[in-house]
């Protein structure tokens, strides 16, 4: 949308708030868009397996807004290390979450099911996150492809934050 040339020959004066989802987005990013389409952007956190519960803040800042989202009043949302237990807060971990929209099963596919599943109802999304002092939650990538180098755990979203900072990189994926 941001590459798209002919914006003026279409009102988009009606644009308050953009959602997007999927991923964080790098800051300048989220800059240059609210920029172009005089609107709010915020990001909701989701999958397939749960309805939304969590989403950034109109209230916030860009920077707030694109590096973390609140958990909303219908959902739980915590953070749990390899054994299922709960880590302290600005620790890293799995994001497991629970609010009314939480799918049942996987049909025809029980073992996934269990895989994905917690005893108590939590589902266990993959991702990691954190959470500061203030409750907010960043996303800071998946499970699956978090880089480990001795004691160091080194994220592929962090990565690509630092290198969209960069004058010389226009995109980073």
């Amino acid at each position: 949308m941001l590459n798209f040339k002919d914006i003026g020959e279409y009102d988009v004066t009606s644009l308050d708030i953009c959602l997007t989802g999927g991923s964080n987005i790098p800051p300048k990013m989220a800059k240059d868009f609210e920029e172009k389409f005089a609107c709010k952007i915020l990001i909701a956190y989701a999958s397939t397996e749960v309805m939304v519960p969590s989403i950034s803040s109109p209230l916030d800042p860009l920077d707030a807004r694109c590096s973390g989202v609140r958990i909303l009043p219908n959902a739980e949302i915590q953070l749990v290390d390899d054994d299922g237990k709960c880590v302290p807060v600005s620790s890293n971990g799995e994001i497991w979450c629970r609010c009314c929209g939480n799918f049942q099963r996987y049909m025809g596919n029980d073992e996934q099911t269990k895989a994905a599943k917690s005893p108590h109802g939590w589902f266990k999304t993959g991702d990691l996150g954190v959470f500061n002092a203030a409750g907010v939650l960043s996303i800071v990538g998946r499970k699956k492809d978090m880089i480990n180098r001795g004691t160091v755990k080194i994220f592929p979203a962090v990565i690509e934050n630092v290198l969209s900072r960069h004058p010389s990189i226009e995109q980073v994926q």
